[in-house]
């Protein structure tokens, strides 16, 4: 758990913030500070331009670390957009790599424009000891930024040392009417530190709204994978599939 304290402020082309926050790491039975700030500018209407970091200063231990980030949304209509991310990370960590960095780029599209379905397109790209400090990494829980239904599709990426790899990611959905709606999910990862390391994932689903509050989901999901789940050269390779009809209650 964490305790602090965060501050706002808007102004004419822009908005800026800050926190400050401490708490305690477990797995390494040590107290830390945590800083962070970020800073957006709207220098034109359809364009906003922005930077932050973030800091883990560690009491006792010698694993202080820093996140530094630019990234940019242009609106070339309101329905369609680019975005752009690059991150640099600073540790004091043993790694092989003590200053790594990530970038991704994202392309999406509202359903207005095409007529019938959204689109969200994105491309990132993760050198070898970058850590997703937000996500733990992509671990092999399922839990990481592109994982589904408990099945990581991109084991060991952004889990410090051996970890570089790239990740292309898409996401449409269709609102056809008020009760039913569709959607398709595609991940295609990378690891470049294991041979074998593709992984591809696919997703189909139907989603009807019994009410606004109430609905049901059938979808048919599929997983490929050159490595077995921990990213071990030489496991299990992971091939498999579900059916899974879920409802959906909204309180």
């Amino acid at each position: 758990a964490l305790e602090g304290f965060y501050f706002t402020r808007p102004f004419s082309m822009g908005d800026f913030s800050f926190f400050v926050a401490r708490g305690d790491y477990a797995d390494l039975d040590d107290e830390y500070f945590r800083y962070g700030v970020d800073v957006n500018f709207t220098p034109v209407e359809n364009l906003r331009v922005g930077a932050g970091a973030v800091m883990w200063d560690f009491q006792d231990v010698d694993v202080d670390k820093m996140m530094m980030e630019v990234d940019f949304t242009y609106n070339f209509t309101p329905d369609i957009a680019f975005k752009g991310m690059y991150m640099m990370e600073d540790t004091d960590e043993t790694l092989r790599d003590d200053s790594p960095n990530a970038w991704r780029a994202i392309f999406q599209v509202s359903q207005n424009a095409f007529g019938f379905t959204s689109l969200w397109l994105e491309y990132a790209d993760i050198s070898e000891s970058f850590y997703l400090f937000d996500f733990d990494g992509c671990d092999t829980d399922g839990s990481g930024p592109y994982d589904n239904y408990g099945v990581s599709v991109a084991p060991g990426l952004g889990l410090d040392v051996e970890s570089a790899g790239s990740v292309l990611f898409a996401r449409l959905d269709q609102q056809w009417t008020d009760k039913w709606a569709t959607f398709q999910r595609f991940v295609a990862s990378d690891l470049d530190d294991y041979s074998d390391g593709d992984v591809t994932n696919w997703t189909f689903g139907v989603k009807y709204y019994y009410t606004p509050n109430l609905s049901f989901e059938l979808l048919y999901d599929s997983i490929d994978a050159g490595v077995d789940v921990t990213g071990v050269t030489g496991g299990a390779v992971y091939d498999d599939s579900l059916i899974r009809l879920r409802t959906h209650v909204k309180f």
